[in-house]
């Protein structure tokens, strides 16, 4: 281990103890700053379909892998990971225990808070169209200002006029990481990552009604052809597939949160039929969703 490492590992430890303390308990939880949360995990969990929130994500204990469309993304204490579109990932958690539990912190932030720190347009990254996420090496200024956030979220009444400082601060340093001109790319109105990004919102934020593919690529301004390619470079799937997934996470969040029959759930998501949707979400889950829910709770039970 170099200088560097020893460095961030340090600091790794000291933000992981603080997030121990706001993170008492398995799960995701909710912090004074509103776009801030943590997770525990406290044992590995197997390969799952989860939907990764546009987000920067960084790890100071224990490790995860993420795959998107094939790719394979692994991150430990000295990477961070970054999606400036909601995205559905294949996400495992292989390094947990009780004894040295998997601590997280997860920041949301807006396609509107990159273009404010952006300036002047950096180059366009020559190559492929790249997929919306982002594996970069983890630096002292960013867990530098990562540390000052955790701190803050400790002191809610200071949370107010200071956590947008280093909220800002590290945004600042990931625009300007060797991957920052791919991720500003989505910010930069009119690009064709800044125009897929708009319509995989649209799609997320009307997920249960029918999709208009046409009219989607009439708002892109490309053929149906054109949207389905360039939308699955950057997704893993084809806007139709891409609501589909929303839909069926969505149910299945429904039936083990919220404790909804598979018919109702699969209503309020939008399907019609209910042997169509029960068809679809075995198909992906690999359990018809009677058959997983009794496997949950049995689980559960265990």
């Amino acid at each position: 281990m170099n200088t560097n490492d020893f460095s961030h590992m340090t600091l790794c430890q000291e933000i992981a103890e603080r997030i121990a303390v706001l993170a008492p308990s398995d799960g995701v939880h909710d912090s004074s700053i509103p776009s801030l949360r943590f997770r525990r995990v406290s044992q590995p969990i197997r390969p799952e379909l989860s939907f990764a929130y546009s987000s920067w994500y960084l790890i100071v204990q224990g490790s995860k892998k993420v795959t998107l469309n094939g790719e394979h993304y692994r991150y430990s204490p000295l990477h961070y990971l970054v999606n400036p579109i909601h995205l559905p990932v294949i996400a495992e958690i292989d390094e947990a225990s009780p004894e040295r539990p998997y601590l997280s912190l997860q920041l949301e932030f807006s396609m509107e808070m990159i273009q404010d720190m952006l300036g002047e347009p950096p180059p366009i990254p020559k190559g492929r169209l790249h997929s919306a996420l982002f594996a970069s090496p983890v630096t002292s200024d960013i867990l530098d200002a990562s540390l000052r956030l955790v701190r803050l979220a400790q002191r809610s009444e200071d949370t107010r006029f200071l956590s947008s400082l280093a909220i800002r601060e590290i945004l600042y340093h990931v625009i300007h990481s060797e991957q920052g001109p791919w991720i500003a790319r989505f910010a930069q109105p009119s690009s064709l990552p800044n125009r897929m990004a708009q319509i995989a919102d649209r799609i997320k934020r009307q997920y249960n009604h029918s999709l208009n593919v046409k009219q989607l690529a009439e708002e892109a301004h490309l053929s149906p052809a054109a949207l389905h390619k360039h939308f699955k470079a950057i997704t893993g799937l084809s806007p139709i597939q891409y609501q589909k997934t929303l839909r069926l996470q969505t149910a299945r969040h429904l039936m083990f949160f919220s404790k909804l029959e598979a018919a109702e759930a699969a209503f309020q998501v939008g399907y019609e039929s209910a042997s169509q949707f029960s068809r679809e979400y075995a198909r992906m889950f690999g359990l018809p969703p009677r058959a997983e829910t009794q496997r949950r709770l049995e689980e559960t039970n265990d």
